[in-house]
């Protein structure tokens, strides 16, 4: 039985990459904006408005996201979550 696809919350390092992951995946018409933020309002995000997300993906290319394979590159959201609070290395 297949798994079902968790909902992954893409997350940019350089609004260069967001904006173009936008514009790829014409995210804009649906009112999706780059911004910069803090990661304490990136922690607030992701236990508000997006806490249906189960991971996190890091600079994701546009291809990837919405494929089998996005499990690679994404990160749980509880431990990102951790990561981002406890400032540790997120694959200790």
């Amino acid at each position: 039985m297949p798994e079902t696809p968790v909902a992954s919350l893409p997350v940019f390092s350089d609004e260069d990459e967001a904006e173009m992951y936008l514009w790829f995946k014409r995210a804009w018409e649906d009112g999706w904006e780059v911004r910069r933020c803090s990661s304490e309002e990136l922690i607030s995000v992701l236990c508000g408005p997006c806490s249906d997300a189960g991971a996190v993906v890091l600079d994701p290319s546009p291809e990837i996201i919405e494929e089998p394979s996005a499990w690679l590159v994404n990160l749980d959201r509880r431990r990102f979550l951790g990561w981002m609070v406890s400032g540790r290395n997120p694959a200790s």
